[in-house]
C-alpha cells in the first residue's frame, strides 16, 4: 500500500470514529429524554453550592474557550446555597455554555453570573454572539428545533441536534427549576 492509500485509510477511520461519537451522543440524549418523559430519571434534591458548580463547569470549558479565541467571565459571591441535583445542574450549565460558545465569534465574550433573588438562586449566561431572532425565541426549548437552520449568521457556526436546550430545560424542571 502506498503512503497516499494509508493516509486515505487513516482519514476514513477518523471520519468513522467521529461519526460514531456523534451518533453515540444523539442516542444518549434520546435515552435521557425518554427517561425524563417517563419520570424514570432519579434526580436528587440535596443542598449544594451553586457557586462551586458554576466555577467547576466554567473551568471545564476554559481550554476550549481559549482555543477558540473567546473569553469566559464568571461572577458570583462564592456562596449560592441551592437544593437539587448538583451533577444534573452541571449538565444543564454545560449545555448552555456549549450553546453560547458555539454561537459566539472569535474575540467574543461569554459571561456567567450567579446570584440570589429572594429565596431562589439564579444563573444567567450571556454572550456576544448574533443572538436568537425574536420569532425563534418561543421555540428554542422544543426538541429538534434549531434556530441556526433558520438564521444565516448562526448557521455558519455549525449546529447540534436541537436536543441540548430541551434536555437542559427538562432537567431544570425535574429539580423544580426553570430555564427562560
Amino acid at each position: 500500500a502506498s503512503a497516499e492509500e494509508g493516509s486515505e485509510d487513516r482519514e476514513l477511520a477518523e471520519d468513522l470514529l467521529g461519526e460514531t461519537d456523534r451518533m453515540n451522543a444523539v442516542l444518549s440524549d434520546l435515552l435521557l429524554l425518554a427517561r425524563l418523559d417517563a419520570n424514570k430519571l432519579s434526580v436528587s434534591r440535596e443542598p449544594f453550592n451553586l457557586a462551586s458548580v458554576l466555577t467547576e463547569t466554567c473551568e471545564r470549558f476554559a481550554a476550549r474557550t481559549a482555543n477558540e479565541g473567546k473569553k469566559l467571565e464568571i461572577h458570583h459571591s462564592g456562596k449560592l446555597p441551592a437544593r437539587g441535583d448538583e451533577e444534573r445542574t452541571a449538565q444543564i450549565l454545560a449545555a448552555l455554555l456549549d450553546n453560547a460558545l458555539r454561537f459566539t465569534p472569535s474575540g467574543g465574550l461569554i459571561t456567567v453570573e450567579g446570584y440570589t433573588r429572594g429565596k431562589r438562586v439564579e444563573t444567567t449566561i450571556a454572550d456576544t454572539g448574533p443572538g436568537i431572532p425574536a420569532d425563534h425565541l418561543p421555540h428554542i426549548f422544543e426538541r429538534f428545533y434549531r434556530a441556526d437552520e433558520q438564521s444565516e449568521a448562526r448557521a455558519r457556526s455549525g449546529g447540534g441536534t436541537g436536543l441540548g436546550l430541551a434536555i437542559a430545560r427538562d432537567l431544570a424542571r425535574a429539580q423544580g427549576g426553570e430555564l427562560a
